[in-house]
């Protein structure tokens, strides 16, 4: 169990290392937000990179933990998933840091990481719940980027004139799209 020192600690981190990148991010800075000696993120991390090694694993499970995959409601899923990215915009920061300066990193392995949800949509797809036309990782991949797809693309939304891009009709409009396009995507043909 982590102590008060390190659950700081990693709450600082994940804030430095989401505006900063890896390489931007200072343990002086970090350990100032946290209220704690820079020392003891050696003595908990080892060094800056365990640190972000640290942060992107608790990144994963805060993720995983607030928008769990259920193989029943796959269009359920990719929304509430929305809905968590929306919330935490530091999530996918944090994300496209990694895939920038730790691209070994993100080599997760598939069968650790992915396997329980990989058979549960397997499951969902045998009884019939799901299209089997789609294996389930491509599955999880284009449903998990559908929602992630509004924080991608809210650049080019915001050169629209009139931008509403964050209001909460447009949210809820997109929830709704998001949705009913994950719907049609698992739903079984009848062909």
């Amino acid at each position: 169990m982590a102590t008060d020192g390190e659950r700081r600690l990693l709450d600082a981190a994940m804030t430095e290392f989401s505006e900063r990148g890896l390489a931007g991010a200072r343990v002086s800075r970090i350990s100032e937000r946290a209220g704690a000696n820079k020392q003891l993120i050696y003595a908990y991390f080892g060094d800056k990179d365990g640190l972000f090694d640290a942060a992107l694993e608790k990144n994963n499970l805060d993720l995983n933990a607030a928008a769990p995959l259920d193989p029943h409601d796959l269009p359920g899923w990719v929304v509430t998933l929305f809905d968590y990215i929306t919330a935490h915009p530091e999530v996918m920061r944090l994300t496209l840091w990694q895939f920038l300066e730790r691209p070994e990193s993100v080599n997760a392995n598939i069968e650790r990481d992915y396997g329980p949800y990989l058979e549960g949509v397997a499951e969902a797809q045998k009884a019939g719940e799901l299209t089997n036309s789609i294996s389930p990782l491509d599955l999880i991949v284009i449903l998990s980027g559908m929602a992630t797809s509004w924080y991608y693309a809210f650049a080019t939304v915001r050169s629209i004139p009139g931008d509403t891009t964050w209001s909460d009709e447009t949210l809820d409009r997109h929830r709704a799209a998001l949705h009913e396009a994950a719907r049609l995507l698992v739903t079984r043909s009848s062909n």
